[in-house]
């Protein structure tokens, strides 16, 4: 899709914009998969990468070092994590938290595996588990949906304490899927319906935290 777009127009797109979002949906063409490590390591912007931008630096990680922005976030699920480092899911699946830390020092960037009590790491160390969420985030979709929460919260409150923003972001979308399926079949969960709960899920923790001052 973006085969035959000039780097200099795109580099106009983000002009004035905050964060970049990029991967979901975006194909893994070879030209794609160019373009897509080109913006990552050659914008300044905040990054959250996900889906096909992840698969886009498969076995290439190492790229990561020499990118130009100084906050990048990767939200990858085990399979997604086991393609970038080159080893298998069960192997993620084995020791997560180590993978993920290991991975945000070895990069110096942020990581967001995804699954049961999802991880984010930060280089420096921090890690967070989240408890929020339920089987219906397997759903295909859902992680878009978390890459768009993850951005906008990186746009509002900025990325200087980006691994508690990242945090938030991977609590309220899990909140959101269990507001959004509540008293239903997690089977039956949709993407659209975990976006549309997202308002919810702000309230709600927004009222939990009131309560507990």
């Amino acid at each position: 899709a973006f085969s035959s777009l000039e780097g200099n127009s795109f580099e106009e797109i983000l002009k004035g914009k905050t964060v970049l979002g990029i991967g979901p949906g975006l194909g893994t063409h070879t030209e794609t998969q160019k373009f897509i490590r080109s913006v990552v390591c050659g914008t300044p912007l905040p990054t959250i990468l996900d889906a096909d931008g992840l698969n886009a630096f498969a076995g290439s990680g190492d790229l990561f070092r020499d990118r130009q922005s100084s906050f990048l976030a990767l939200t990858p699920h085990p399979g997604e994590m086991g393609r970038l480092l080159g080893i298998s899911t069960q192997t993620i699946q084995a020791d997560r938290l180590a993978m993920a830390l290991d991975a945000a020092r070895r990069w110096n960037a942020h990581f967001v595996l995804k699954g049961y009590h999802s991880i984010v790491a930060s280089p420096d160390g921090q890690v967070f588990v989240s408890t929020a969420g339920n089987a219906g985030l397997a759903k295909g979709g859902t992680g878009d949906v978390l890459t768009g929460i993850l951005a906008a919260l990186i746009a509002q409150f900025g990325a200087n304490d980006g691994a508690r923003v990242l945090s938030l972001g991977v609590y309220l979308h899990g909140l959101a899927a269990e507001l959004a399926s509540h008293g239903a079949d997690l089977s039956g969960l949709l993407a659209g319906e975990v976006a549309d709960a997202v308002p919810r899920a702000r309230l709600k923790l927004l009222e939990e935290l009131r309560s507990s001052v």
